[in-house]
């Protein structure tokens, strides 16, 4: 049985191109490596400096990466102490422009991550603004009970709310508070109703 569930799993590799190669595929992959010993090396030691310094940057750790990898100081070493100067330098200054650019690549990432997390918020607001409306319309229009569209209101909104679809002007110079999330943070605005006027289309 187990014979007969490898030749299963193996039946789409032998039937297909896999089974025969063309010239052009095994050119291609000749120069590959038959075990995976060097990506295992380079992973293990970008997680030996990772774990070494938790706060180190993507960037540091790929240049120290590869440093070791590649064998840079071993080649720079076999430079002369001029070309070596001039190579550092020349290193420096490359570092540094891409530098800026990461930093700005970074900063345009946060804030496109800012505005769609500031958008779902927004829509999701909305969205729920919108149940409420529906809610409270069918409560002063179709004259349903409030506890049935709103269950878990507690006594004191529902007097509210029941004063002021009897009598839109109450809320009248109100101070109110609402709770907003901007920038990663709840922040607390206070509001002030100065004057309300009625729609002509709807009761609330």
């Amino acid at each position: 049985p187990s014979i007969v569930h490898q030749t299963s799993h193996l039946s789409p590799s032998i039937v297909h191109q896999t089974s025969h190669l063309s010239p052009s595929i095994v050119h291609q992959t000749s120069s590959a490596p038959v075990h995976n010993m060097f990506a295992e090396h380079t992973l293990g030691l970008a997680d030996y400096l990772y774990r070494k310094a938790s706060n180190i940057k993507v960037g540091f750790l790929d240049g120290k990466v590869k440093c070791k990898i590649n064998g840079t100081m071993q080649w720079l070493c076999a430079h002369s102490q001029n070309e070596q100067e001039n190579i550092v330098k020349f290193c420096i200054r490359q570092a540094q422009r891409v530098k800026l650019v990461s930093k700005q690549h970074e900063l345009n990432i946060s804030i496109l991550q800012h505005q769609r997390l500031k958008d779902k918020i927004q829509k999701k607001e909305n969205s729920l603004r919108r149940k409420i409306e529906k809610k409270l319309q069918c409560v002063a229009e179709k004259e349903v009970e409030l506890t049935n569209e709103f269950p878990d209101i507690s006594e004191c909104k529902r007097n509210v709310i029941l004063s002021v679809l009897s009598n839109v002007s109450v809320i009248n110079d109100l101070y109110f508070e609402q709770l907003w999330y901007v920038d990663h943070h709840n922040v607390l605005y206070n509001g002030h109703i100065i004057c309300v006027k009625q729609s002509k289309k709807s009761q609330v």
